[in-house]
């Protein structure tokens, strides 16, 4: 590669690729750890839950999804997380 283009492209396909090995190596972390998936958790909530409104709209894609599996227990066991955490961050 001696063309100018050529090294710029090359250039930027290996910073890309390190961003997202970065993320991906992340993503695995959260995957299988506790420790990391809480953390991984409330970053992909920034600028997806960032308004009481966006929050409630996720909360509702979430139980779109949990609700497609036909099954009860679930449901009902996210239902009670979520009351748990309204209760838990209510304002007094």
């Amino acid at each position: 590669m001696v063309r100018p283009e050529d090294i710029q492209a090359d250039e930027s396909y290996k910073a890309a690729l390190a961003c997202f090995s970065l993320d991906r190596a992340r993503y695995e972390e959260a995957l299988t750890s506790d420790r990391y998936a809480k953390p991984a958790f409330r970053r992909g909530l920034k600028g997806f839950a960032d308004t009481e409104m966006n929050s409630v709209l996720a909360l509702e894609r979430a139980f779109d999804v949990l609700d497609r599996f036909e099954i009860d227990a679930l449901r009902n066991e996210y239902f009670v997380l979520v009351e748990k955490f309204i209760e838990k961050f209510r304002p007094c």
